[in-house]
């Protein structure tokens, strides 16, 4: 379609690194439906590529939240699936087709599905300085001094009719 009828357009700026994947942005008041708008692009995709063309359409979904507050407010309506089940958004035949997986940031992987759709907020994305935990802030080395080191302690342990064993124990700061 983009190629159809965008590329022929000559006041229309495309992005410069056209791909294959389908975006969609939603810019509606707040309280429209935007939600609700999402869902039903998600299973105008799904059903399509379910039950007509799966080369052209789409099984496997990411949502992108712009932020944590919007991205719990997503989470109530698409953790498991309770957005697709509660509102009527497809016909009750067409049930038998919808095998659609929904994954919350820090879900862990399940069972299969034909399809899935994977939400989180973008933050997930930006790059994080590596910490190392062990490391004190230096405003606390300054008023408290160098962290003294952790001391092992070696307890030989022998119990009666086994060999004698040494368990090592490091206490916590």
């Amino acid at each position: 379609m983009l190629e159809q009828f965008a590329l022929a357009t000559k006041d229309l700026r495309l992005p410069q690194a056209y791909d294959e994947f389908a975006r969609y942005a939603i810019k509606m008041a707040t309280g429209s439906g935007k939600t609700n708008v999402m869902a039903l692009a998600i299973i105008w995709q799904y059903f399509n590529a379910v039950r007509e063309d799966a080369a052209q359409y789409a099984k496997t979904f990411l949502v992108l939240a712009p932020n944590v507050i919007v991205f719990e407010r997503l989470r109530r309506d698409f953790e498991g699936s309770r957005i697709f089940r509660a509102t009527p958004l497809f016909p009750k035949h067409f049930g038998l087709f919808w095998e659609m997986e929904c994954y919350m940031r820090g879900d862990p992987e399940r069972t299969s599905s034909t399809g899935a759709l994977y939400l989180t907020n973008i933050q997930q994305f930006y790059e994080r300085p590596e910490r190392n935990h062990d490391a004190e802030p230096d405003i606390m080395t300054a008023m408290l001094g160098v962290k003294p080191r952790r001391k092992k302690w070696s307890l030989p342990i022998s119990t009666s009719g086994s060999p004698p064993a040494t368990v090592t124990l490091c206490p916590e700061r």
